[in-house]
């Protein structure tokens, strides 16, 4: 029987159509697509954004499992510890927690960020040979200031900057030895340190935890905010972590044109219009021009 290739998605409803362009690169780079389970992690999807998600599965047999977070005690607790703001919702740090909501069957799972988009088969990295660990990622470049911020001071304590540190948005994991570490008991010991508002989120908490214990990965498994020139270094994951997104009109990112048909047309515009419509009407309704805001958003 061949090995299920499981992959791991957390998002909210706000990023139901990058998480949709993450899943269908996936299928449309691998001949397994029917081999696929994504299993999303999620506070809630609305109807409209399932229908279009659920197209994933029409159009390539792969599988879409959703797990409702707001049923989840264990997230319930772990949002009530955490620090979330407007760029890191506290749904980033639900990867913490997949191995208490997963089938205990699953035994290896590959964990993607909704602004990546994969450019080749996912499925070798699901067979990468993590020499023991727990997980495999790739450095993350932007080290320094993920850890340390300003003056390369802070997190002194916590950290040390010859260690090597990698970034969350693309991980595979060896489920039994993610589950061992106890991350959860982690959470709450570094909360009673006083500790845990110091981390730069999931990120941080994940490089303490497994500080000099996990595979380092090809860079181009997690090709970091990339711009237009990357594409020469045949990058395998694209993670779109700088402010330019490919969601965004005329974005200088690599690969945005490829992106915008692989989240295909109808839905980029209907994303940038959900998009203009959630974060630009707000702020002209607080300013009492509601019909002001109307015309701005039809003629946009």
């Amino acid at each position: 029987m061949t090995q299920p290739i499981d992959i791991v998605l957390a998002f909210n409803d706000f990023f139901w159509a990058p998480a949709y362009a993450v899943m269908r690169s996936t299928c449309l780079t691998t001949h397994r697509r029917a081999d696929i389970r994504f299993h999303i992690l999620t506070d809630g999807i609305t109807e409209a954004h399932r229908r279009d998600l659920a197209a994933i599965e029409g159009e390539f047999g792969a599988s879409l499992i959703y797990y409702d977070l707001n049923q989840s005690s264990d997230f319930a607790a772990l949002s009530t510890k955490v620090r979330g703001d407007g760029l890191h919702p506290s749904i980033v740090y639900a990867r913490l927690i997949f191995d208490r909501l997963l089938p205990p069957t699953i035994q290896r799972v590959i964990y993607l960020d909704s602004d990546t988009l994969v450019l080749t088969d996912i499925a070798k990295l699901l067979t990468t040979d993590l020499e023991g660990h727990a997980l495999g990622g790739v450095l993350d470049p932007s080290w320094l200031h993920a850890a340390f911020n300003r003056d390369i001071k802070t997190n002194r304590d916590l950290y040390d900057p010859a260690d090597p540190y990698f970034n969350s948005g693309v991980l595979v994991i060896d489920v039994d030895k993610w589950r061992a570490a106890d991350l959860m008991g982690h959470v709450d010991r570094l909360k009673d340190l006083g500790v845990l508002h110091r981390l730069y989120h999931d990120q941080g908490l994940l490089n303490l935890v497994f500080r000099n214990r996990f595979k380092i990965l090809d860079p181009r498994w997690n090709m970091l905010s990339p711009g237009p020139d990357v594409k020469a270094l045949g990058p395998y994951i694209l993670h779109y972590t700088g402010r330019a997104k490919p969601w965004h009109l005329n974005a200088p990112v690599a690969h945005a044109r490829a992106y915008r048909h692989i989240m295909t047309n109808a839905l980029f515009y209907r994303y940038w219009h959900y998009r203009l419509r959630r974060r630009i009407l707000p702020f002209w309704r607080n300013r009492g021009s509601d019909e002001g805001s109307t015309a701005i958003y039809r003629g946009a």
